[in-house]
């Protein structure tokens, strides 16, 4: 599995803005409507940050305290092209060729074998992975408390 996904804990005040690099932003809301087959519509609200979207809120369960939500960063938030990448894959004719196809994949985090007619073969895994700090690969849950 690869390690493509932080989670934030998310300061907030009463009128629904987070802290975020000493100033306080308000919150993304969207609301969707899930069409279920012989029953009602479901109505979603997710709330967002920066990091994206606040993952202990889901369907009204709640946050674990009163003025922190946990949000989710993930690489699949990105925009990213992997039938592109397929192609690519699919026409290669060398390893150069191979390589440069894997390099476009992002997510979900693929493995992905090379054999030529030469006897050449290899391994690549294809996943875009999040830069982190030194401080952030030790501590995977970050938050930030200064007020």
């Amino acid at each position: 599995m690869a390690d493509d996904a932080d989670f934030y804990l998310e300061m907030t005040n009463s009128i629904g803005e987070y802290f975020f690099k000493d100033v306080w932003s308000p919150m993304t809301i969207i609301q969707d409507t899930i069409i279920v087959k012989d029953s009602s519509n479901v109505i979603l609200t997710v709330k967002s940050t920066n990091h994206g979207p606040v993952i202990n809120e889901v369907n009204g369960v709640g946050s674990m305290t009163k003025d922190i939500l946990v949000s989710m960063r993930w690489t699949g938030q990105d925009v990213s092209d992997e039938l592109y990448s397929l192609v690519l894959i699919n026409k290669a004719k060398n390893w150069s060729e191979f390589k440069s196809g894997v390099k476009e994949f992002t997510v979900p985090g693929q493995n992905f074998v090379y054999a030529d007619i030469d006897g050449n073969i290899g391994y690549l895994a294809g996943v875009r992975l999040p830069i982190r700090s030194a401080q952030n690969q030790r501590s995977r849950c970050r938050v930030d408390r200064r007020v």
